[in-house]
């Protein structure tokens, strides 16, 4: 009888031993977004970043960088001239299209507690990110920034992208996802004012052009 009892106990203890000691227990941020109506240079640009960013670690001593991580966007690195958001206007530089992924991880880094320590908002509102929670980046001048909150383990970034679509998650300690929302301020006849709000703290203040 005792025999049996230590074996009905083994598996339970090794399961909680096993849930205890792992890493990443929940998925934390989960983003799913249409790619097939961009050109096929953005599509490239982005699964190129996609690749790159997948099976990222985040830890307390190893923060995580967007451009440290994808690198510089050039033809050599497979990256294609594209059009991209500059300013105000919009051009075609190498790489173009990878805000859109910079966007989706920095909604999902959000929504998963991670402290953001350097983000861009982009000057004026775009398709494929609402307002407040969109990303922009470029190499050596704009990055996207995480940090892991004190007392917490790690997260892994899981970063997918085919010709169609891109699926982003981030998993992680399950008691830290957030809460997010947003505050919109018409600040005149094209312009609005985007507060973001994490668990009713004020995380960014984000000036816009609207479409006339």
């Amino acid at each position: 009888m005792k025999k049996n009892y230590l074996l009905f106990l083994l598996p339970v203890a090794l399961g909680l031993v096993y849930l205890w000691v792992r890493p990443y227990q929940a998925e934390l941020a989960h983003a799913h977004l249409p790619i097939s109506q961009l050109s096929k240079q953005q599509r490239t640009n982005i699964q190129v970043a996609a690749a790159k960013l997948d099976k990222t670690v985040i830890t307390l001593d190893r923060p995580f960088s967007f451009n440290d991580k994808v690198g510089p966007r050039t033809f050599e690195r497979g990256f294609l001239a594209a059009p991209t958001y500059v300013g105000n206007s919009t051009q075609t530089t190498e790489g173009g299209g990878i805000c859109l992924v910079a966007s989706l991880l920095y909604k999902a880094g959000l929504e998963a507690g991670l402290d953001i320590t350097e983000r861009h908002g982009h000057s004026r509102t775009i398709s494929s990110s609402l307002p407040g929670f969109d990303a922009t980046v470029n190499y050596g001048h704009q990055d996207l920034k995480f940090a892991v909150p004190a007392k917490t383990t790690s997260y892994l970034i899981s970063c997918k992208a085919d010709p169609y679509s891109i699926d982003l998650k981030i998993y992680g300690d399950p008691q830290v996802k957030a809460q997010l929302s947003r505050k919109f301020v018409q600040t005149g006849p094209h312009e609005i004012r985007v507060l973001t709000y994490k668990q009713d703290k004020l995380v960014s203040s984000d000036d816009y052009k609207t479409k006339r």
